[in-house]
C-alpha cells in the first residue's frame, strides 16, 4: 500500500492570507458544549477586530497578535460579535475565536490595550508571520459580513448567529431562514504577448500605481468566460490559452481572488475610460530593471496581482 503524503494548510498556496494552519472544526459548530468549553479554555485565544482594523501590538518581536480570555472579559457585554475560528492540529491544541468590539469606542479599547494599534489587515503582512496572516484574514472576512447582515435578506426582520458564527438565522418565525458567509469570486489575469505585459490603472488607486486586470464573475459565468468578458471590456484586447495560475482569499471586504495568465491577440487596445484611467503594454525586461516612484509602481507584494507579475518575469 502506498504510504500517505501529509499535506499540511501552509503548503496548499504560496499566496498571502491562504494557508490557514487552523482545524476549523465544521462538524463541531453547532455543538454548544464544545463551543462552550473551548472560549472558557486556558488554551484560548482572541483575534480582536475593529471597525474594519486589527487590534494588533507592534512594538515587540513578535508582535502580540492574540489575547487571552481574561484581556477581553472586561469587554464581554452582550454587544460584541464572537466567532469560533477553530483549533490547533497538534496536542494541547489551542482553540482561536474572532471578536468584534466595534461598539466600543476607539478611545477605551486603546486605553484597555496600551502600546497596541489597530491596523489595517494589508499593513499587518509585513510584519506577522503568512499563517498569522491568514488567520487575520479569515476573521475579516466573517466579522465583516456579520456586520453587514444583521437583517433578514427575505423578510427584513432582525438575524441572529448561529452555528458558532458561521451562519446566521433569521428571528421571525413564519421565515427562520439562514444565510451563509458570502465569498464573491473575481478572476484576475496576467495578459501578455511575447515579451509584453498589459497592466491597467484605476484613478482610486494611489499615485503610480498599475496591475493586472481584474473583475468579478457574473451569474452564469465561468471562470474562462469572465476572464475573457473581463479583459475585452476593460482594454479591447481579446485573449487565448487562459491558464489557471493560483488563488487568494481577498477579506477586503469579502472576495476570492482567481488568478489566471492568458494570451493577447494583439497589443491594440481600446480603453473602457470608465473603469481603467490607463493601461499600457510594459516589456519583461523593463519590469526586471523598475525602479518603482510615483510615477510607477507595482501592486504590494503580499497581492495575487503582485506574484502574477513576478512570475511572468521570471519565465
Amino acid at each position: 500500500m502506498a504510504k500517505e503524503v501529509e499535506i499540511s494548510p501552509s503548503n496548499l498556496s504560496a499566496n498571502v492570507f491562504a494557508g490557514c494552519p487552523l482545524d476549523r472544526k465544521v462538524l463541531s459548530r453547532k455543538n454548544t458544549s464544545f463551543i462552550d468549553n473551548k472560549f472558557s479554555g486556558i488554551n484560548t485565544r482572541f483575534v480582536v477586530y475593529w471597525r474594519g482594523r486589527h487590534l494588533i501590538k507592534v512594538k515587540t518581536d513578535p508582535p502580540v497578535i492574540y489575547l487571552g480570555t481574561t484581556d477581553i472579559s472586561y469587554f464581554l457585554d452582550g454587544n460584541e460579535e464572537i466567532v469560533f475560528l477553530g483549533e490547533t492540529q497538534i496536542k494541547n491544541s489551542i482553540s482561536y475565536f474572532g471578536i468584534d468590539l466595534s461598539h466600543v469606542s476607539e478611545n477605551l479599547l486603546l486605553d484597555k490595550f496600551e502600546h497596541f494599534s489597530l491596523m489595517d489587515i494589508r499593513d499587518t503582512v509585513q510584519i506577522i508571520s503568512r499563517e498569522d496572516a491568514s488567520i487575520i484574514a479569515y476573521t475579516r472576512g466573517l466579522l465583516y459580513w456579520h456586520s453587514m447582515n444583521h437583517f433578514c435578506g427575505v423578510c427584513g426582520s432582525k438575524t441572529q448567529s448561529i452555528a458558532a458564527g458561521h451562519e446566521r438565522k433569521c428571528l421571525k418565525e413564519d421565515c427562520n431562514s439562514i444565510q451563509f458567509p458570502r465569498t464573491d469570486p473575481a478572476v484576475i489575469v496576467l495578459v501578455y504577448n511575447g515579451d509584453f505585459c498589459l497592466l491597467g490603472r484605476q484613478k482610486s488607486w494611489p499615485d503610480g500605481m498599475h496591475s493586472t486586470l481584474a473583475g468579478f464573475v457574473e451569474p452564469g459565468e465561468s471562470l474562462e468566460e469572465a476572464v475573457r468578458r473581463e479583459v475585452l471590456e476593460e482594454s479591447g484586447v481579446l485573449v487565448t490559452d487562459i491558464i489557471y495560475h493560483s488563488s487568494q482569499p481577498w477579506p477586503l471586504p469579502g472576495s476570492l481572488m482567481v488568478g489566471f495568465t492568458a494570451r493577447a491577440y494583439s497589443k491594440e487596445l481600446k480603453i473602457d475610460y470608465d473603469e481603467l484611467e490607463t493601461a499600457v503594454w510594459v516589456n519583461r525586461r523593463d519590469l526586471k530593471e523598475i525602479k518603482e516612484s510615483n510615477n510607477f509602481r507595482l501592486p504590494g507584494n503580499y497581492s495575487i496581482a503582485r506574484r502574477l507579475i513576478e512570475d511572468w518575469i521570471l519565465e
